[in-house]
């Protein structure tokens, strides 16, 4: 996915005039490179009312209001979330790369530990559902088990 189509990439404005300025002949090009990397990391785009289709969006740190993704892949890195209100997904997924990923196999390893990690899991997971985690850190419950441990 993308399926079908060419999607039309969509940037911040404060990107293209950023990199302008860093693109001079001047700048060396690993400064340059850097340069552009942080332009783009430290701009929020704020999407309303807008339709994507047959496209890979990138979610990092930006916001979607009102938004209709159809056959879309929604690629999330790990980095800064970021914010749904009222959006409607139609034959969309996910798509979890560097952070989000290693985050996925560290529970995927938690789970499959033994009898405590399923448990652990499971809480972290509840604690999702009902959203009552918030703040920088979240603890997870101790294993349920006979020694605490996660086997």
């Amino acid at each position: 996915m993308p399926a079908t189509g060419v999607s039309q990439k969509r940037q911040p404005k404060a990107y293209s005039i950023l990199r302008g300025v860093a693109t001079l002949p001047l700048l060396p090009s690993v400064l340059r490179i850097h340069y552009e990397y942080v332009s783009v990391m430290e701009s929020v785009m704020k999407f309303q009312d807008e339709i994507f289709q047959n496209e890979r969006v990138e979610l990092g740190g930006n916001s979607f209001h009102n938004c209709t993704f159809e056959h879309c892949e929604l690629v999330f890195d790990g980095d800064r979330s970021p914010t749904f209100v009222d959006n409607e997904f139609i034959g969309s997924v996910f798509v979890f790369t560097d952070q989000a990923l290693r985050t996925l196999y560290f529970l995927a390893n938690i789970y499959h530990a033994g009898e405590g990690g399923v448990g652990v899991v499971e809480q972290t997971f509840n604690a999702i559902r009902e959203g009552s985690f918030h703040g920088r850190e979240m603890h997870t419950i101790v294993p349920h088990t006979s020694d605490n441990s996660l086997h």
